[in-house]
């Protein structure tokens, strides 16, 4: 009976191992983000830096968990939410910059950094995982990363053999 069963190689998609290097990039950014705010402008800035890089994380591990769940529903609409997404980060970044600016206790230039250095940060890895990973969203490579495809090397052959083709072969015969 197992015998009879077909097994499948279980393995992680590209856009599962996305949002995994994407929590796990947010989680050390989180920490060493809050750490460096912290060193530089005290308990304030250890404040402002842990929510500032966390609102951050947050938001870039939201869109990755967005994405899979998407590649795995609809594939075709993944690139739009990836996109959606990037649009969505920038509105709530600015929106809580704005409504944490008035509240005590926290440091505003850590906070303001902290963001934007996350931001610099995970988008970088974001960028460097999507761009080193054809597969992402069913896209099939044509050819090995670093390669171009083969090219005819004279193209005035495909000239000659389009002339060559039956309809041609009759309208030289036509003209004769």
């Amino acid at each position: 009976m197992a015998g009879s069963t077909a097994q499948r190689s279980v393995g992680v998609t590209p856009e599962v191992r996305l949002a995994l290097i994407t929590l796990v990039a947010g989680v050390v950014v989180v920490a060493l983000v809050a750490l460096g705010a912290g060193l530089l402008r005290g308990s304030a800035g250890l404040v402002a830096g842990a929510i500032g890089a966390g609102m951050v994380a947050a938001t870039f591990g939201l869109a990755a968990l967005g994405l899979v769940w998407v590649a795995v529903r609809a594939p075709h609409r993944a690139a739009a939410v990836l996109g959606g997404g990037a649009v969505a980060r920038l509105i709530v970044y600015a929106l809580a910059l704005a409504a944490l600016s008035g509240v005590e206790g926290i440091d505003r230039p850590a906070l303001a950094i902290s963001t934007l250095v996350a931001f610099a940060v995970l988008l970088a890895i974001e960028l460097r995982v999507l761009s080193t990973n054809p597969k992402l969203f069913g896209v099939k490579a044509s050819s090995e990363p670093g390669t171009t495809p083969a090219r005819n090397p004279n193209p005035d052959e495909a000239s000659h053999e389009a002339a060559s083709s039956p309809s041609h072969a009759s309208e030289k015969e036509q003209t004769r």
